[in-house]
């Protein structure tokens, strides 16, 4: 328990950003948005009013309702400006009011929930005074509810949203209160996989004693991997909760105030990645339940006891926890270990004479080592990831305006049509093909068709339709809708709502259909008096309201044909302003972009570039930002810094020549490649699962990672003769490794590492090391390792 003065330092910073109420990170950021940025606002678009008297919860939920209703790839922000929004019900990621089990595909529940506010202190979601639903302690209720979409019924229906696809659901820079009366309330239910963030977010009890079941509560399946940053939680039961071992969650910058139970209570084996958590109470700071398997990584915090029992408990331990460089003032007892199912091999508790001092670094459990050496760690010095956000709209750059377009979706009919034709009948049986035309086609996958025109019936009477699709279809007979199967995926006939004809009378007709891949097949049919169910013949249809003679429907035929992007997306890089965003949308951009000038920021509004390489050289300013971008690979070729937030990636590297800091805050994206010795990376969560290759692999750089998730059966992280700090890592193996395939390959380099192996199947070998010329390997079915500590400073 040694103490050092760069600690003392750091903890005592620590305590004095605690006692300002802010952030050790930035001053408040303030979101702003230009009229084309392809946002939702509340206001302007859906009428809230935010005036603190209002209820705007109608308007709300119908704002993010339009939000779930786009492209889940390329979620729309839902944005609010600085106003009090009184809600008087949860907002929640679902399109469906009904019961449970009643909502549909995934019981209408979706990804892609992405809420930003204009600023923290600004924009307050404030549930009403005395809210129907939560005033009942013993059955809490959520105000803020994101989501996962699921499938089929039963098991993966996904009732209440839980599930691993939360895909990118977000929530930025606001402030929730759940108002007086309301103890039962819970102020936020965040679950996100893979990638999604919440942060600058205020959490607080409105009530005059801090009433309330929890303030920010993650106990539905299966949660992250995602980041939580620069959250404040003020009141409630329970701070926060995190339920469950899969699949892992990052926390930096969390501040706990006047709970009544325990600042963080981790349920069941949860991985957590925890770093500058200021804690301001009379409770526990942290408490496990239920666990033993668990992987808790406290790093940096301050904690601060305000009751009066001498004999008060910082951390109540069950899991596999480590510590380093916490600040501890007024707890005696700082860690207590045990009362989970595996009681064996915890080291002693930690106390503390005085009640106060600074932890360097504390395990719960042995650490691993395969060579010889001492338990010191690499202890990297950790660098804060830069904010910031540019506010002059006159300053930012539209990349549409200067020739690049969205990709068309032919699921919407937006693509460049391919071609057009006069169809006899809609009987088409594509198999694994797809439409052609003389020269032109639309592709095997991904096409779709709009079938318009009239059709006349031969006899006056009742008519029954029949719709034979795969995979998405809707039916508009005079004008009204009678057949709508355009959620989710579709594979038979359907029968539609009646239609009454006259004889000889022409009505509009319109059938849309879209294919997403494998067989496809779109048919439709009909029944009326004197009429056997068949195939609706060429003689009864229209091609438009001026044909004078029936023949058929006419179809458009969409594919995918849309212009590269990529000189576009380069001249606006290049015109001089400091933000170059990208409304929401999918660009078509194969080639390499160079990030120069004057350039400060490119934002996307979860815009995704397919394919693109953007090369960062160097601008005039020190730090350049990258966020809500998909689809991207990176490459860092520069001696300034560059951050990397909230975007899916196709990898990132940096070149062997560059010596710019690189932040990595809330990444989804594999084929990470580090080079050099004067390279220096931040990571926070990042998650990786593709390719056949290791996932990160670090070549004589220094990496520091808080919380980093993979996926498949390739090896993690692979060292060569860097420095790495991973507190912790996590996989979610789907697929037998090989036995001889490391979860984590040490190679010459100094590395640090907490993990936890889950999934449906296991790393054999957990670690392979080659020390001064030795190798050793640590073989075991083991799920979780406290630290493995290999290599030794040079």
């Amino acid at each position: 328990m040694p103490i050092n003065r760069p600690s003392l330092i750091a903890g005592l910073l620590l305590i004095i950003f605690a006692l300002l109420g802010v952030s050790p990170v930035a001053a408040q950021l303030e979101y702003v948005f230009p009229k084309d940025a392809g946002i939702i606002d509340v206001k302007r678009d859906f009428g809230a009013k935010g005036d603190g008297v209002t209820d705007d919860t109608a308007a709300v939920k119908a704002a993010v309702v339009a939000a779930l209703n786009a492209d889940y790839r390329n979620p729309k922000f839902v944005y609010f400006p600085n106003g009090t929004y009184i809600l008087s019900d949860s907002i929640k990621a679902r399109v469906s009011d009904k019961p449970d089990g009643e909502g549909g595909w995934s019981d209408g529940w979706r990804s892609g929930m992405a809420l930003v506010g204009q600023t923290r202190n600004g924009v307050i979601l404030k549930l009403k005074d005395n809210a129907p639903g939560f005033g009942e302690a013993g059955k809490p209720k959520t105000i803020i509810v994101t989501g996962s979409t699921g499938h089929g019924k039963g098991h993966d229906s996904r009732e209440g949203g839980w599930g691993n696809e939360g895909f990118q659901n977000t929530l930025l820079n606001f402030t929730v209160d759940t108002g007086k009366g309301n103890p039962g309330a819970v102020g936020v239910d965040f679950l996100a996989s893979n990638r999604g963030s919440m942060c600058d977010i205020t959490i607080r009890s409105g009530d005059p004693n801090g009433a309330g079941h929890c303030g920010l509560d993650l106990s539905r399946p299966w949660p992250g991997p995602a980041l939580v940053k620069n959250v404040s939680i003020e009141g409630f039961d329970v701070g926060l909760r995190q339920n469950g071992m899969d699949c892992s969650m990052t926390y930096e910058h969390i501040t706990l105030k006047g709970q009544k139970v325990a600042g963080i209570e981790a349920v069941g084996h949860p991985v957590m990645s925890l770093r500058g958590v200021v804690s301001d109470n009379a409770v526990p700071v942290f408490r496990s339940v239920k666990g033993g398997q668990g992987i808790i990584m406290l790093i940096d915090g301050v904690f601060t006891y305000t009751g009066k029992d001498p004999q008060a408990v910082a951390i109540q331990n069950q899991e596999n926890l480590l510590l380093q460089r916490v600040t501890v003032k007024g707890y005696k007892q700082v860690v207590v270990n045990g009362g989970g199912k595996n009681e064996k091999g915890y080291k002693p508790g930690l106390t503390l004479a005085e009640g106060q001092g600074v932890i360097e670094s504390y395990t719960s459990r042995a650490v691993l080592r395969l060579s010889a050496g001492d338990e010191k760690l690499p202890n990297l010095p950790v660098k804060e990831t830069p904010q910031w956000n540019g506010t002059d709209l006159s300053d930012w750059a539209n990349v549409k305006d200067f020739g690049a377009a969205t990709q068309g979706s032919a699921v919407d009919f937006t693509t460049l049509e391919s071609f057009q034709r006069v169809d006899d009948k809609i009987d088409f049986g594509w198999g694994g093909g797809g439409p052609t035309e003389k020269e032109a086609q639309v592709g095997k996958d991904n096409f779709s068709v709009r079938w318009t025109g009239q059709i006349q019936a031969p006899a006056d009477g009742e008519y029954t339709f029949y719709a034979s699709i795969n995979d998405r279809g809707r039916l508009w007979v005079d004008g009204k809708l009678i057949l709508d199967k355009w959620e989710g995926y579709h594979s038979k006939e359907y029968e539609a709502t009646k239609v009454q004809f006259k004889a000889g009378q022409r009505v509009d007709i319109r059938m849309d259909y879209w294919e997403s891949g494998h067989d496809a097949w779109a048919r439709l049919s009909w029944a009326g008096p004197g009429l056997e169910k068949q195939i609706v013949k060429g003689d009864y249809l229209y091609a438009s309201a001026e044909a004078k003679k029936p023949g058929g429907l006419t179809g458009q035929y969409y594919g995918n044909a849309n212009p590269d992007c990529t000189e576009a997306i380069q001249k606006a890089i290049d015109s001089g302003k400091s933000v170059i965003y990208f409304p929401n949308g999918r660009y078509p951009a194969k080639g390499k972009v160079i990030i120069r000038g004057k350039v400060r920021k490119l934002i996307g509004m979860e815009a995704t570039l397919s394919g693109l390489t953007v090369q960062y050289d160097g601008t005039d300013n020190d730090t350049v930002f990258i966020e809500h971008l998909n689809g991207i690979h990176i490459i860092h070729n520069s001696d300034k810094a560059l951050v990397v937030q909230r975007c899916n990636l196709e990898g990132s590297e940096n070149t062997k020549t560059a010596t710019g800091d690189m932040f990595i805050d809330d990444v989804m994206g594999g084929k990470t490649r580090i080079n050099g010795a004067q390279s220096h990376w931040w990571v926070r969560q990042l998650n990786s699962e593709f390719g056949n290759t290791p996932q990160l692999i670090n070549n004589g750089a220094k990496l520091w990672i808080l919380g980093m998730k993979t996926e498949g059966n390739t090896t993690a992280i692979e060292n060569n003769g860097g420095v790495v700090e991973c507190y912790a890592l996590y996989s979610m193996t789907t697929a037998p490794p090989e036995k001889a395939t490391p979860f984590v390959f040490n190679n010459g380099g100094w590395m640090a590492v907490s993990f936890a192996d889950g999934g449906q199947k296991s790393y054999f070998t957990k670690v392979k090391e080659i020390v001064d010329g030795k190798t050793a390997t640590e073989e075991t079915w083991r799920r979780e390792t406290m630290l493995y500590l290999g290599g030794k400073a040079k």
